[in-house]
C-alpha cells in the first residue's frame, strides 16, 4: 500500500506492507499487528513419528543424544510396522470386496 508522503519523507520508504482482515474486510498495517502462530504441542502424533532429537553442542549431550536417537528409532520402526499392517489388512478387506464384484461379472456367461 502508499504511504501518505509524510510518512515516506519520515520513514524512507513510498510503501507498507498491509493484510486484510478476512471478517471485517479493513486494511491492517502488518508492523502494528501482533501475530499470533498456532502450533500442535510437542509431542504431537497424527499417525507419524514425532520429530528426531537434536543434538546439543557439549559434553553433556553426548550419551543422552544416541539413547534418545535410538529411542526415536525404535518407535519410528513400531510406527512403520504398526501402519504397515494396518495398510495390508485394510487392502485385504477390501481385496474380498473387489474378488467378489470380479465373480458376478465372470459369472454371467455360461
Amino acid at each position: 500500500m502508499i504511504v501518505p508522503l509524510v510518512v515516506e519523507i519520515l520513514s524512507g520508504n513510498n510503501t507498507s506492507k498491509v493484510w486484510i482482515c478476512p471478517k471485517c474486510k479493513v486494511e491492517n498495517i502488518i508492523t502494528d499487528t501482533d501475530i499470533l502462530e498456532n502450533h500442535l504441542q510437542e509431542p504431537y502424533y497424527l499417525g507419524v513419528v514425532p520429530k528426531p532429537p537434536t543434538r546439543k553442542e557439549g559434553l553433556q549431550d553426548r550419551g543422552a543424544y544416541d539413547r534418545k536417537v535410538t529411542a526415536w528409532a525404535w518407535n519410528l520402526i513400531a510406527e512403520l510396522e504398526e501402519k504397515s499392517t494396518q495398510f495390508r489388512e485394510d487392502y485385504k478387506e477390501n481385496k474380498n470386496d473387489f474378488e467378489a464384484w470380479e465373480e458376478e461379472i465372470d459369472g454371467g456367461e455360461e
